[in-house]
């Protein structure tokens, strides 16, 4: 369920270089109140890697709240994620994002 609630939340198909559309995706999480980074870690592969999010209190001892922001990023970037979040003290969500 709460896939499907990120999904629909994302706003449609991806449009745009990667890049591009992962900073699009970045900038969406922003607007719902995360703090992000977007690092290259190489030729295809990308991480948004979170900083603050009105989220972590939930993040910390529920991962499942990972799981609304991770459906979002396929259908906007038209990518493979993998969620790499830690939970615990602090928590941080971060999100590797690979070119297809």
């Amino acid at each position: 369920m709460l896939g499907e609630v990120g999904r629909r939340a994302g706003g449609g198909p991806a449009v745009g270089r990667t890049a591009e559309r992962i900073r699009t995706m970045a900038a969406l999480l922003e607007r719902l109140g995360a703090g992000v980074d977007v690092v290259r870690d190489g030729g295809t592969v990308w991480r948004i890697e979170g900083r603050g999010s009105p989220l972590s209190a939930v993040v910390r001892d529920q991962s499942i709240a990972c799981a609304v922001i991770e459906s979002l990023i396929p259908d906007a970037t038209s990518a493979l994620v993998t969620r790499c979040c830690r939970h615990g003290e602090p928590p941080r969500c971060s999100f590797r994002i690979e070119e297809r």
